[in-house]
């Protein structure tokens, strides 16, 4: 129909994305661990430790409450044991 949304709807969708990427992860430096942790929790450099932590954004993507240490380092050891 080519008609434009509303200039109201149109703020109030950039004012939430905004709060979005203010508060919620996106990428992997927004993770509550990172390589070092992981590596201190057991888990080699290398391939195997960067999927592990794409595995943790999507954990986190899905569900924003997951974003904490202790979660994401008991994923992780748990992802790393089924890799063995």
């Amino acid at each position: 129909d080519g008609s434009a949304p509303a200039a109201r709807a149109v703020q109030r969708l950039y004012r939430r994305s905004l709060g979005v990427a203010m508060t919620d992860p996106v990428d992997l430096r927004d993770l509550a661990v990172d390589g070092d942790d992981l590596r201190r929790a057991g888990i080699a450099p290398g391939p195997r430790l960067g999927k592990i932590l794409s595995a943790l954004l999507d954990l986190v993507l899905e569900d924003p409450s997951r974003n904490t240490t202790d979660v994401l380092l008991g994923e992780a050891r748990r992802l790393h044991e089924a890799a063995n």
